[in-house]
């Protein structure tokens, strides 16, 4: 039933939806600029599991748009290696997280983040030059950064992070 334990010691089904139920708002603002693009979490899935999937598909729309940076007209040289680079540091972190995922039960995505490609696909292809695409790069980051900094708490005080990195 609903009060059924989820674990030996943990807390019952009930208490735990109604964490989630209570915790979604300030969840979307706990995650900063990226909130508005945060769905709904399956029903059998933990709010920390919910919000580490969310940002490994954050992570893979950002491999796509650096993908498009460093392939646009606007970058050359130096500036074009700099977004490849960036690209793979964002393909690294989704696939770190997606191990987490894993660890924790879930399933990784293996598409970006639709929403994230909507906002910025258009004004990273649209941009004519190095000033304008390093405008709307560095709005993503600090977007990024933002999500990181604000989520942190909830992915390293979760039962995901021990799964990950060892800690008991």
């Amino acid at each position: 039933g609903d009060d059924a334990p989820i674990g030996a010691s943990g807390p019952t089904r009930r208490k735990v939806l109604a964490l989630a139920g209570a915790g979604a708002a300030t969840l979307g603002a706990a995650i900063g600029p990226f909130a508005h693009l945060l769905p709904a979490a399956a029903a059998d899935e933990s709010p920390e599991l919910a919000l580490v999937t969310f940002i490994a598909g954050l992570e893979l729309a950002a491999v796509d748009l650096y993908d498009t940076a460093a392939n646009s007209a606007a970058l050359e040289g130096a500036a074009k290696d700099l977004a490849s680079t960036i690209g793979e540091h964002h393909a690294t972190h989704a696939s770190t997280l997606g191990a987490l995922i894993g660890a924790g039960g879930g399933t990784a995505p293996t598409a970006g983040n639709a929403g994230l490609a909507a906002q910025y696909g258009p004004r990273v292809s649209g941009a004519t030059d190095l000033a304008a695409l390093a405008k709307v790069l560095e709005e993503l980051e600090e977007a990024f950064a933002a999500t990181y900094f604000a989520s942190l708490g909830t992915v390293v005080s979760s039962t995901l992070a021990p799964a990950r990195f060892g800690a008991n």
